[in-house]
């Protein structure tokens, strides 16, 4: 795996990533991480390193970051990020050499894909968020405390993280029903269901396109569970590729 350093430049922000092209393939997957995650996760650098062998290019960028240009977790809504994906797609889509662009959303990567308004070839989603609330107790988080001069919420996960108020009322208000209704691009649902939440399947119901649903029983929201069950994922998320 040979990646190089890639900024790309989004409104007023910089969106930076890793891209590894060493195979020199037409087929390019962007990878998508989940809320306060980074492209430096293990389960996005093993998911490269899984595709590079079965000949696809990839390119994973950071939502956020600590970059002075970069644009901010505190910065960010759904909206915006939104944006942000349809320019990374087009970035891509303008070199002659990308002849398919495939997409992997994990986790609340979902509702900033089901925003974008671009096109592309495929979309596999890992363990979708569904339904979720900041401002309701949920099983595994407090909710967040509202700072009022900062204008934005703090959330203590391992550590203390600002964010958007926008991101938070946005959330509230955010269509989980029928976002899926008009989506048409080929998609796979892969659901870590260890935990016995069906949500996904809600997604999977609303859509209006060529469309997979897998559940890994044994899995958890990060697929880390054993290495049997990371390579299912990937596994099944190159053959649902390789049908387009």
């Amino acid at each position: 795996m040979k990646e190089k350093k890639l900024k790309i430049k989004s409104g007023k922000f910089f969106l930076y990533g890793k891209l590894d092209n060493s195979i020199n393939s037409s087929s390019l997957v962007i990878i998508v991480h989940g809320f306060a995650g980074n492209i430096d996760e293990e389960l996005y650098k093993s998911a490269t390193k899984k595709l590079n062998i079965n000949t696809y290019n990839v390119f994973r960028y950071n939502l956020y970051g600590e970059q002075e240009d970069a644009r901010k977790l505190s910065d960010s809504t759904i909206k915006s990020q939104a944006k942000d994906l349809e320019t990374i797609i087009k970035y891509f889509k303008s070199k002659k050499e990308n002849k398919k662009i495939y997409i992997i959303g994990h986790s609340f990567a979902a509702p900033i894909i089901f925003c974008t308004k671009s096109n592309y070839d495929t979309l596999v989603l890992w363990d979708p968020t569904y339904n979720f609330s900041f401002l309701k107790k949920e099983e595994t988080i407090d909710p967040p405390k509202f700072i009022k001069e900062k204008n934005s919420y703090i959330l203590n996960w391992e550590k203390p993280i600002l964010i958007n108020k926008k991101l938070v009322l946005e959330i509230e208000k955010y269509p989980w029903n029928t976002i899926a209704n008009n989506f048409f691009i080929p998609t796979m649902i892969i659901s870590a269901n260890s935990n016995g939440l069906e949500s996904s399947r809600k997604y999977f119901k609303k859509l209006s396109t060529k469309k997979i649903y897998k559940e890994i029983k044994e899995a958890s929201h990060y697929f880390d569970d054993s290495k049997e069950v990371r390579d299912l994922l990937f596994d099944e998320t190159v053959r649902f590729f390789r049908n387009f």
